[in-house]
């Protein structure tokens, strides 16, 4: 099919290696005399006149499931669509909905979304399903909330299925989409599709949810024949997405009306001006996120005779407003920023100045700042720690750690979150000195881990900076320790795969393995993470005694009894994978008689023992991942085998509540995108636990662990967990350091974790720690992981739970003390204190509306989290 007149001449551009700029479709939408009838079916002659759509793809932009075809047209007060949706077994279409405005969007449904004053940030949304349920609703991509259900409008439909599928006929009155009145109005559109067996397709590719306004198709309500097209050259630059100012001269004809919209993080700028040889467009990418650069021309008459539409999208790691500026002397640039931000090697210096860096945090807990320095002509660099001094005390001096972060290279974003380029990721200890490269960001992780009852109040120390024929350059740091200590414990569960990858380190010997598993096992304790398997070298043990039905069961406990009360009871793992579903016992399959009567003898004992010992708790049996629905009966059987021989065993499954395994599962534990914020209140209400993860998936526009995402990102989910009352959280691997077909890849040369069969599952997928060792190792390497600043950025995470956690214990107690809080004023301390901590405990939702829509702004994170603090500090006093 010949592509529409319009059709952007940027789409025939070639692109630079690693371009960020994406060409969006446009149509030209023709004017109809006689307005089809709405009746799902296509035979009104207005439809072999309307334009129809490419085809449809993946919001990735890859190739669709199922083939899905749009028509439009248009007249003076409706728009008029018609979508063609092709489905290999039509009798399996889901319209479970049946009343309007309900959750149609979980069904199979057609979703249109307009933006017809083309701002780029407003639209609205309409839903059909098969059924005919409307569902439709206004968006505003910055509002809080930003989706209003409540806007209702009257717009006829009609759907039919077919022995191919099934088709949707709609018309939207014009009228209420603010559509502006000329001659020829171009607005944004989106034509959407959610399957319940195809997945979701979509006109123009959102790479994440689709509403996006960002992103939509440019569509010409064209009031007549199609004028001679223009083509203006000069555009290429539009395709760059580098942070900063630009400027191209358009190459058009004169004369023409030029409309140039542009929206970037300080919203939408709209210019207007007559075509002239040398004509500039000029626009500013000083913000972060997806940008919009939109030229529309019109000729003499007002007719569309171009339209340009191209989405940018600059990494939110380059938003110049994260951190500040220190002092420094000429031959020095000097910022700081705290430990979410992730600084690119060439990212500029922030405008925004201060005197200090600062941190704050209570006893027990790990904090860190990020100090930036760059130098002209390059140096190397000798740093000295801090000494944190207050009024009373003193931080000890092996409470600081010195890192300088390392960079990783990302050739392929993971998401629209992400990008390319060099991107911090390793933290490599500081000994001896620090080369700082000419013309680039080297960037110094300090740390500090605070002891338990540290005298609260504030102390001040300096990092110091000293090169070769220069003065030193202190840089000063203000670090906050507030009133209150950390427990031990954490309260989040965690289940994070660990596994050194022993071909990678060349390490054959078992008790070589163990030495450097138990390093690597010490860097989980240090971020409050429990593995799968702490016990993979000290397992319960058992022996089978004799033959056929006269067998006996031996076990032994003794090493397995001394690792669980290191890891367990000294070092507050919180959970350990209980291995109680082998695939076969002494030759017998799963399910089988015999299997069943052994497994019974083996872990029924074994279960009993966690009992006594009080760490059943702490176990949970995670023998299947992520079952398909034709396995939930094998699933069940499983389940129940585990019930009757290891009651009390939390039986856990990767997988989202479905009526097939209710009743049979204990943790539920789904990926973060299948979360039910209805159904899972109803299953902890019955005692059952939710959790949830991530992995490969899901992508933008959820926060995930890849390491082209922000920092943020890594930290929000716990937030959110609180928001849900999540209390788990499980991820696939840490050390995943191979490639396609199993071969051995080296994560310090690239970021892109990829799958056995070639695949990209996503920039640090499964890598939050790195072999100490460059390359695989050729003689054994013994030394314990490099951490990375993602699982810095997790523990922080799990420290703000801990906040919650002792809030909530404090609130709960004061209420339990009731009428006695009473007494020279002691009444109106609590009463204060308790309102603050109310405030402070509603901070999940002020941050996070849902799991997509929430705050990118760490400034804002941190202060919530400061009035966490200060709640803390209030109500501890008051009710001693």
């Amino acid at each position: 099919m010949p592509r529409p007149l319009l059709a952007c001449l940027l789409a025939c551009l070639p692109l630079a290696a690693e371009p960020r700029g994406e060409v969006l479709p446009v149509l030209r939408c023709p004017p109809v005399a006689q307005p089809p009838t709405i009746d799902g079916r296509l035979d009104d002659p207005c439809w072999t006149q309307a334009v129809v759509s490419g085809p449809f793809v993946t919001p990735s932009g890859a190739a669709a499931t199922y083939v899905t075809t749009v028509r439009l047209a248009h007249d003076a007060a409706k728009f008029y669509l018609a979508v063609e949706c092709a489905d290999p077994d039509p009798g399996k279409l889901v319209s479970a909905h049946t009343q309007r405005d309900s959750d149609v969007y979980l069904d199979d449904c057609v979703e249109v979304f307009v933006d017809g004053d083309l701002d780029f940030r407003t639209y609205h949304h309409f839903l059909v399903n098969p059924g005919n349920v409307q569902r439709d609703e206004s968006g505003d991509l910055e509002g809080s909330p930003q989706y209003d259900v409540g806007w209702n409008q009257v717009w006829p439909s009609a759907t039919r299925r077919t022995d191919k599928g099934w088709v949707v006929e709609l018309a939207l009155p014009l009228a209420p989409l603010g559509i502006p009145l000329t001659p020829e109005p171009v607005i944004g559109l989106n034509v959407c599709r959610s399957s319940a067996t195809g997945g979701l397709s979509c006109l123009a590719p959102t790479h994440g949810g689709f509403h996006d306004p960002h992103r939509h198709a440019m569509v010409v309500l064209a009031q007549g024949a199609a004028p001679v097209a223009v083509e203006p050259g000069g555009l290429e630059p539009l395709l760059d997405a580098s942070p900063g100012r630009h400027e191209a001269t358009l190459a058009a004809p004169s004369g023409l009306k030029a409309e140039w919209r542009t929206y970037t993080g300080r919203g939408l700028r709209t210019s207007t001006f007559v075509t002239q040889p040398g004509s500039a467009l000029s626009w500013d990418l000083g913000g972060a996120g997806s940008l919009n650069l939109c030229l529309i021309l019109r000729d003499a008459a007002g007719q569309v005779v171009a339209v340009h539409n191209v989405v940018v999208q600059v990494p939110l790691v380059y938003n110049v407003a994260l951190g500040h500026r220190l002092p420094a002397p000429s031959w020095l640039s000097l910022w700081w920023a705290e430990s979410m931000h992730k600084v690119m090697p060439d990212r500029t210096a922030p405008p925004d100045r201060d005197e200090a860096a600062e941190m704050s945090c209570a006893g027990n807990e790990v904090e860190a700042c990020q100090v930036v320095v760059r130098a002209q002509g390059g140096a190397s660099v000798t740093v000295e720690p801090p000494l944190f001094r207050g009024p009373r005390a003193s931080i000890p001096a092996g409470r600081v750690r010195l890192y300088r972060v390392a960079c990783v290279n990302v050739d392929e974003p993971t998401d629209a979150y992400g990008g390319t380029g060099r991107y911090p990721d390793p933290l490599l200890p500081v000994t001896g000195s620090v080369p700082v490269a000419e013309g680039e960001n080297t960037v110094l992780w300090v740390q500090v881990s605070v002891p338990k009852r540290q005298p609260r109040g504030r102390y001040e120390g300096a990092l110091v900076l000293r090169a070769e024929g220069k003065e030193p350059v202190r840089v000063p740091i203000r670090l906050r320790v507030y009133g209150f200590d950390l427990t031990d414990e954490t309260h989040t569960a965690t289940a994070y795969g660990l596994g050194p990858d022993w071909e990678y380190l060349h390490v054959s010997d078992r008790a070589q393995q163990e030495e450097v598993f138990v390093k690597y096992l010490q860097a989980f304790r240090e971020h409050r993470l429990s593995p799968y398997e702490p016990f993979a070298f000290h397992p319960m043990r058992y022996e089978l005694l004799g033959q056929g039905e006269a067998i006996t069961v031996s076990h032994d406990f003794a090493d397995f009894d001394q690792a669980a009360a290191r890891y367990l009871d000294e070092w507050k793992l919180n959970g350990f994978n209980f291995p109680a579903m082998p695939g076969s016992i002494a030759g017998h399959e799963r399910f089988t008689p015999e299997y069943n009567r052994l497994h019974k003898l083996i872990y029924g004992p074994m279960t009993e023992h966690l009992r006594e010992k009080g760490w059943l708790s702490k176990a949970y049996s995670y023998w299947y991942d992520e079952p398909e629905e034709a396995a939930y009966p094998y699933v069940v059987a499983g389940m129940d085998l585990l019930g009757r021989d290891c009651p009390g065993l939390t039986r856990l499954i990767t997988e989202q509540i479905e009526p097939g395994l209710v009743g049979h599962v204990d943790l539920w534990c789904p990926v973060l995108s299948n979360y039910q914020p209805k159904l899972a209140p109803e299953r902890q209400q019955r005692g059952e636990l939710v959790w949830w993860y991530v992995c490969t998936g899901p992508r933008s526009p959820y926060p995930n662990n890849f390491i082209d995402h922000p920092g943020l990102h890594h930290r929000i989910r716990f937030w959110m967990m609180e928001k849900y009352g999540v209390t788990g959280s499980l991820y696939w691997a840490t050390t995943y350091w191979r490639g396609k077909d199993s071969k051995l890849r080296n994560p310090w040369e690239a970021g892109m974790s990829v799958s056995p069969d070639g695949g990209y599952w996503g920039n640090g997928d499964g890598m939050l720690l790195y072999p100490a060792c460059g390359e695989p190792a050729a003689a054994p390497c013994l030394d314990g992981p490099v951490v990375t600043q993602r699982i810095e950025i997790l523990r922080d995470g799990l420290e703000d739970r801990e906040y919650f956690w002792s809030l909530r214990q404090l609130v709960a107690r004061a209420l339990r003390m009731g009428g006695r809080a009473t007494g020279r004023g002691r009444s109106t301390r609590v009463s204060q204190a308790l309102s603050a901590a109310y405030e402070a405990l509603g901070s999940p939702d002020r941050l996070a509306e849902s799991l997509t829509q929430f705050d990118h702004d760490p400034a804002h994170l941190l202060a919530e989290r400061a009035a966490m603090a200060e709640a803390l500090e209030a109500l501890t006093p008051a009710l001693r």
